[in-house]
């Protein structure tokens, strides 16, 4: 994970590494935030589809209201 041949001084051996650990780190990193945005929008139609959400919408509230009341407010919980 250095240039060849290595780097001589300790600065310089650890700048390598850090350069060479840029891409492996930053695709670690984007991995999770994809996989955490996918599981919140699986947890958000899940949540979406329950009878107390169809109970809210019969009683009239707006749609903003049954998102934030009903629907965000347990698939935060969960993260």
């Amino acid at each position: 994970m250095v240039d060849a041949p290595a780097p001589e001084g300790r600065v310089d051996y650890v700048l390598s590494l850090l350069k060479h650990m840029i891409l492996p780190v930053s695709a670690l990193v984007l991995h999770s935030i994809f996989v955490s945005i996918y599981n919140w929008r699986t947890f958000f139609l899940i949540y979406s589809s329950e009878d107390y959400v169809e109970m809210a919408k019969a009683k009239g509230l707006s749609s903003q209201e049954i998102e934030r009341r009903y629907i965000l407010r347990p698939t935060l919980r969960l993260s």
